[in-house]
């Protein structure tokens, strides 16, 4: 699918930080800047210039913060990832578009 970085815009007035996606039940936090936990360490303008990310997954409805193992489904999409921690630093941006090609897909299927 998309390249998911094309999609993230810094918000105005505050250059360290990316928009969120939101996708059913989640809402990814995905966020690169010399603040955060990202390749390369730098407030850079565009998201396509950055090979890893710091990532946040938020439930929509609570808006609390959410760790992988607290739901099955991404539990499942995220197997092969060894994540300790509700914010996860340095998380590829392969891994990241993987989780959300997953959930948009599962979204859609949910729809027919």
């Amino acid at each position: 699918m998309a390249d998911f970085r094309i999609e993230l815009e810094r918000i105005a007035g505050n250059p360290g930080h990316f928009t969120a996606i939101e996708i059913g039940h989640y809402v990814l936090s995905i966020q690169a800047s010399e603040g955060h936990y990202c390749t390369p360490r730098q407030t850079l303008p565009k998201a396509t210039d950055y090979l890893s990310f710091e990532l946040a997954i938020i439930n929509k409805h609570s808006r609390e913060f959410m760790h992988p193992n607290q739901s099955s489904v991404l539990r499942e999409i995220l197997k092969e990832e060894s994540i300790t921690h509700r914010i996860m630093g340095w998380v590829s941006y392969e891994t990241i578009q993987h989780l959300i090609d997953e959930l948009r897909s599962r979204e859609m299927l949910k729809d027919i």
